[in-house]
């Protein structure tokens, strides 16, 4: 009831505020950045330059990502879009083929995993006993701090497949706390117990290969 909502809704406002607080240096960060580049370094060219010289690489400095007002910088998605092939779908290639299977590890153990916390979190088939579930999972606030965390967890996955570079996949989504400590819940499954297996054989194997190959300046991410 009453109860509920206000936990949820001052929920709500602490994430909000933290959210601003992640963001902020960020978004200062690129606008201080715009204005400190486009402007000044357009300046600095203006010195002696011939006007039509000085347009021509006023005009090259600025593609992209110096037009337009500094409160809406596009440094960042100007950089990552054009030379990271950062975007939605745009990784879906052929040639990246070899990093998709890259990926496919954690993305198998991500969907996994996710699948049984929120089966755990919501039981029940009918819109009803979710509802229930959901206002018992408020209550609880070690399973309500991990569902949050899970959501999180699906967001993460969602850029991973869809946006971002997929082959940092592995070292993306490994920071994801519910990782280990789901991983950790279903030992005590003897249904789960095969997969457990082969979860934790996956995370050996990556943090031993990553510690001999990545140092040496061989491709490991």
């Amino acid at each position: 009831g009453t109860g509920v909502a206000a936990r949820l809704m001052g929920q709500g406002l602490l994430a909000a505020a933290q959210c601003l607080a992640v963001v902020s240096p960020f978004y200062f960060y690129q606008v201080s950045f715009q204005l400190g580049w486009c402007q000044k370094h357009g300046e600095a060219l203006g010195n002696g330059t011939d006007p039509v010289e000085l347009r021509a690489e006023i005009d090259k400095m600025r593609f992209g990502w110096c037009e337009g007002s500094p409160l809406v910088p596009k440094v960042y998605r100007f950089i990552q879009a054009s030379y990271w092939d950062v975007g939605l779908f745009k990784f879906y290639k052929a040639s990246q083929v070899p990093n998709f299977l890259l990926a496919a590890p954690i993305w198998s153990c991500s969907l996994v995993e996710l699948s049984e916390a929120i089966r755990d979190a919501l039981p029940g088939d009918s819109w009803g006993a979710k509802l229930v579930a959901i206002k018992s999972l408020v209550s609880d606030r070690q399973d309500y701090e991990l569902f949050v965390l899970c959501l999180h967890w699906v967001l993460l996955l969602a850029v991973s497949m869809l946006i971002m570079n997929v082959q940092v996949s592995t070292r993306f989504l490994s920071t994801c706390a519910p990782l280990y400590l789901i991983t950790a819940r279903l030992t005590g499954k003897k249904d789960k117990k095969a997969h457990v297996v082969w979860v934790v054989r996956f995370f050996a194997l990556y943090g031993i290969l990553g510690c001999l190959l990545y140092p040496n300046f061989l491709p490991w991410v």
